[in-house]
């Protein structure tokens, strides 16, 4: 233990994990699920979505990118999100499991996220009650 390593290969300094420790098929679906997010904001990349009806259909290709949208809304809309979420919830419950290896670094952990939680809220509330935040019930 006198290398700064645990029995069972795993650091006791904060550092990413190393390759062998990691999920590969997490990685390549995270890869896909960002590659299908791409695909479902194109129409917004290329501005084709704030186009006005009218341009949209004098545009030469106008049948095929009706029918491209309506298979993106149909495939592709909202399904790549929610497989992003849930491999980001993964990625962060492995990183919860290997700070939670040592007592020090879930000390730390807790300690930061009970801070951050405690610190913007007794802000916000201040600045909500004070009377320039209430709506007037003059009428205009």
């Amino acid at each position: 233990m006198d290398n700064g390593q645990h029995t069972n290969g795993t650091s006791l300094q904060g550092a990413p994990v190393a390759v062998r420790q990691r999920y590969i098929i997490l990685d390549a679906l995270r890869g896909f699920a960002l590659l299908g997010i791409v695909l479902a904001n194109f129409p917004e990349f290329s501005l084709w979505t704030f186009l006005s009806d009218e341009a949209q259909a004098a545009l030469p290709t106008a049948a095929l990118d009706r029918g491209c949208h309506w298979l993106l809304y149909l495939l592709v809309d909202g399904k790549f999100y929610t497989l992003f979420s849930l491999l980001f919830g993964m990625g962060f419950s492995s990183i919860i499991a290997n700070i939670g290896q040592t007592l020090l670094g879930m000390l730390l952990f807790y300690g930061i996220g009970s801070a951050s939680a405690s610190a913007p809220t007794s802000a916000w509330a201040t600045s909500c009650s004070s009377p320039s935040a209430s709506i007037s019930s003059k009428p205009l």
